[in-house]
């Protein structure tokens, strides 16, 4: 009975022993496969943060696109440190990307004053994560291609995408139009030809900083757009999204202005007699305007495309107010 005893209490400490060292984290710590996570199972502070992240995904985890970034950097950045500290940091910087921005009000004129003479914008550095979420048939003679529209329909992205050349002849794009769905997790994302070799009228100035008028878009889950016939013709023609049918000759012709103009709430004056001259933002509601980046601050410049050789020139950008209303510089 004495034996017994000594034998259970054994048992019972040996097993306090065990899940001392044996943390919480998203994953079944009696598989981790690798000495990163059995560094994670074994570290408090590491798998608050695992579970931390698994929190933060969870809602975007039938996404393709974070499923992607959420697997490169589980390969290239967390599995690649050797140490907590490397470990916790690139689990803070993970959880930071993917945490949502809570939804801000839209900005309105009254909510925007000119910035104080002596008051700056905060200047950050966000960079952009790029994703190769599928490749393109890259035909013959291909040498533009631009992103036409997307939108998310039940749950599926939807992307129309033009591939081609500049056609002097007939002076418009010639080329052909796919739409991209990603029906993750469904199935595998599919690319689409809408058309091939057609004339697209797409926009003014397609391609370009500032588009101008555009004359193809996304209207009630079709996506509308002008084929050039000749030089003096053209043709209305509509694509329901995600119909993979063919596309329809269409008496409804789309005309919207570019992204640029239609959201833009101030615009920006700069000059180029400088090396790196002021930027400065003026509104359309109020007279006057503010300073976004003096003289010789070539972090700015680095931000838009400017045409060198024009004196002075103005350009819309989307989200530019004051700091204090809450909207970011992007």
């Amino acid at each position: 009975m004495r034996f017994k005893l000594l034998s259970s209490g054994v048992s019972f400490i040996s097993l306090l022993l065990l899940s001392s060292f044996t943390y919480s984290a998203s994953f079944d710590c009696r598989k981790a496969s690798i000495e990163v996570e059995r560094k994670i199972c074994g570290t408090p502070s590491l798998s608050a943060l695992d579970e931390q992240l698994s929190a933060v995904f969870k809602p975007l985890k039938n996404i393709r696109t974070f499923q992607i970034i959420e697997n490169e950097w589980l390969e290239s950045e967390r599995n690649a440190c050797e140490s907590t500290e490397c470990l916790e940091d690139a689990y803070d910087q993970q959880i930071r990307f993917l945490t949502l921005l809570p939804e801000i009000a839209p900005v309105t004129e009254k909510d925007i004053k000119l910035l104080p003479a002596d008051k700056i914008y905060t200047q950050s550095f966000r960079p952009w994560k790029i994703v190769e979420l599928s490749g393109l048939p890259n035909e013959k003679d291909v040498t533009e291609r631009f992103l036409l529209s997307a939108e998310t329909l039940s749950g599926m992205l939807h992307v129309i995408v033009f591939e081609g050349h500049y056609d002097t002849q007939l002076s418009s794009y010639r080329g052909n139009l796919y739409e991209y769905v990603d029906r993750n997790p469904i199935a595998q994302p599919i690319i689409h030809t809408i058309a091939k070799d057609i004339g697209f009228d797409g926009a003014i100035n397609l391609g370009g900083n500032d588009e101008g008028k555009r004359f193809a878009g996304i209207l009630d889950g079709s996506f509308y757009y002008r084929e050039q016939i000749t030089r003096k013709q053209q043709k209305g023609m509509v694509y329901k999204l995600g119909s993979n049918a063919q596309p329809k000759e269409s008496s409804l012709l789309i005309q919207k202005w570019s992204n640029a103009t239609e959201h833009a709430i101030s615009g920006l004056q700069f000059g180029t007699i400088e090396m790196f001259g002021p930027i400065k933002a003026y509104y359309s509601h109020s007279p006057g305007e503010e300073t976004i980046a003096p003289v010789n601050t070539p972090g700015m410049i680095g931000i838009f495309t400017l045409p060198f050789g024009v004196s002075r020139t103005r350009f819309f950008i989307l989200r530019m107010a004051a700091e204090r209303s809450g909207v970011p510089i992007s």
